[in-house]
């Protein structure tokens, strides 16, 4: 066996690492996630902002003079 222990225990060390990162990731990923979602929600409310705003000034523009 070449390393031995310490060789073992520098790769244990290395996989906690990897492990620790890859659950970051996942934190950043859900952060991603729920902000996209939030984007999504501010578009919708907007767009039914604008609606409303257009639907009076076009029945308006279209009633006859």
């Amino acid at each position: 066996m070449t390393g031995g222990v310490s060789s073992a225990s520098t790769e244990v060390k290395q996989l906690s690492r990897l492990m620790a990162m890859v659950a970051q990731q996942g934190d950043i990923l859900a952060e991603c996630t729920s902000a996209v979602r939030q984007v999504k929600d501010n578009v919708m409310t907007l767009s039914h902002r604008v609606t409303a705003i257009e639907t009076p000034t076009r029945a308006t523009e279209n009633r006859p003079t």
